[in-house]
C-alpha cells in the first residue's frame, strides 16, 4: 500500500476538562507529549499533530519530537475540519494510508499502534478499528481509497461514522483500553489513580 502517516487529533477545546486537557499531567509529563512520544515509537513513516485550542501552548511539550505539526484554523468547527487537514497533509507526503489517533486515550502503546501498521495493506480501501465497550472506534486506520469518504466529513463527525457503513470491510483489533479516555477531571482521577496501580 507504501507509506502511512498517522495523524494526531488535538485540536479541541476541553470545554469539559476546564483547562486543556493536552497539557494535563501523566506518568510524569503532557498528556499529548505522552501520546507522541508513544506513537513514534513505532515505525511509522510520518507523524502529524493537528493542533487548534491552545495550540501556542500545545506546541511546546512536543517542539522536540520530531513530528510534523498543523494547527487548525478552523477548530471551532468541530472534528471534522482537523481530519481533513490531517488527511490532506498526509496525502501531500505521499502516504497511502492514515491512522488516526485521539490525544486523549492515554493508554495508547507502541505495541497497538504496530498492530495497526502491521495489518495486510494490499487493498486501499481497507479499515482497520479498536474494538472495546461493544463498539468499534479510534484509533482508526484508513486506506487511500476513504481519502475522500474522511475529507468530505463535517462537523463533529469522525472516522467513525465511515466504519459505522463499511460493514465487513473493517478489521477489529481488540483493545479494551480503548473505553478509557479523558474528557472530565473525574476522568482524569481515574486514569490516574489506575496508573498510579500499574506502577506498584
Amino acid at each position: 500500500m507504501g507509506p502511512t502517516a498517522i495523524v494526531i487529533l488535538a485540536a479541541g477545546s476541553s470545554c469539559r476538562m476546564g483547562r486543556p486537557k493536552q497539557l494535563v499531567e501523566v506518568s510524569g509529563e503532557p498528556l499529548l507529549r505522552k501520546v507522541v512520544r508513544t506513537v513514534i515509537a513505532s515505525p511509522a513513516d510520518h507523524v502529524i499533530v493537528v493542533l487548534g485550542s491552545n495550540a501556542g501552548d500545545c506546541v511546546g511539550p512536543i517542539r522536540d519530537c520530531g513530528v510534523d505539526i498543523v494547527t487548525n484554523p478552523f477548530w471551532t468547527s468541530g472534528l471534522a475540519s482537523s481530519i481533513r487537514i490531517g488527511v490532506e497533509r498526509a496525502e501531500a507526503a505521499g502516504a497511502k494510508a492514515v491512522l488516526l489517533v485521539l490525544a486523549d486515550q492515554p493508554c495508547i502503546s507502541s505495541q497497538l499502534v504496530c498492530k495497526f501498521l502491521n495489518q495486510d495493506y494490499s487493498r486501499l480501501r481497507l479499515i482497520v478499528a479498536a474494538r472495546y465497550a461493544g463498539v468499534l472506534g479510534p484509533p482508526l486506520l484508513f486506506g487511500a481509497d476513504w481519502f475522500p469518504d474522511l475529507k468530505a466529513l463535517e462537523g463533529d463527525q469522525g472516522g467513525r461514522k465511515i466504519v459505522e457503513n463499511a460493514g465487513d470491510l473493517v478489521i477489529p483489533i481488540d483493545w479494551p483500553e480503548g473505553q478509557i479516555d479523558i474528557d472530565t477531571p473525574e476522568d482524569l482521577e481515574k486514569t490516574l489513580e489506575m496508573f498510579a496501580r500499574d506502577d506498584v
